[in-house]
């Protein structure tokens, strides 16, 4: 009876070893019974773009900015974050809540934003409570050209974005300089923005609503 009770006992134990949970002893015998070798949990691949940055569900990512000095760069700013924490060309970037340009080139851990300070950058925005239609043509004096001479705007309007891809409503700046173009048909005025291109440390990007 008691050899019995010795050999339920080494049985119990035997399948423990086999199969417990989290022994490198119980996987590496479980793998010579299956065939193959033992795969340690700690080991399996992990996907980290599921779980950091910008993921397609997330709101927003907080991004540093490279410093360019000396060189005070105002058309386009690099910034600390690319496609593994989930950037995407097309992303928009913002400063305090107001557009300051878009995601045009991404690298693994960092990305390149054209800002509203580049000759080559257009959008269609909206100007004031009247939602006046106009043109802002970027460039080291971002300008706000094709507005209809009837619409009711004046100096200090907020202007807004109302371009596909972009926040509808986001701020871009304000008005000012506002004048008559040379053909007397349409208006046009200089784009005013509340902060520095130049000294900016942190920018938001949130994904392109075209996404």
């Amino acid at each position: 009876m008691r050899k019995e009770y010795y050999f339920i006992a080494v049985l119990v134990l035997f399948a423990g070893v086999i199969f417990g949970f989290g022994s490198r002893v119980g996987l590496a015998l479980q793998a010579a019974i299956r065939g193959g070798t033992p795969t340690p949990v700690a080991q399996q691949p992990t996907d980290l773009t599921a779980s950091v940055g910008l993921a397609r569900g997330e709101a927003s990512l907080k991004v540093h900015v490279y410093s360019q000095y000396p060189l005070n760069l105002k058309n386009q700013l690099s910034i600390a974050a690319g496609y593994l924490d989930g950037i995407s060309d097309g992303d928009i970037s913002l400063s305090n809540g107001y557009l300051v340009g878009i995601v045009e080139k991404v690298f693994e851990r960092s990305a390149l934003v054209q800002t509203l300070f580049d000759k080559r950058f257009q959008a269609p925005v909206r100007i004031g409570a009247s939602g006046a239609d106009a043109l802002l043509r970027g460039g080291n004096d971002p300008e706000l050209t094709l507005i209809p001479a009837h619409t009711a705007i004046s100096e200090g309007d907020e202007v807004y974005a109302a371009a596909a891809g972009m926040p509808y409503g986001a701020a871009i700046g304000s008005l000012r300089g506002l004048h008559d173009s040379g053909d007397k048909v349409f208006r046009e005025a200089s784009l005013s923005v509340p902060y520095n291109i130049g000294s900016m440390e942190e920018l938001t990007i949130i994904p392109s609503s075209k996404q």
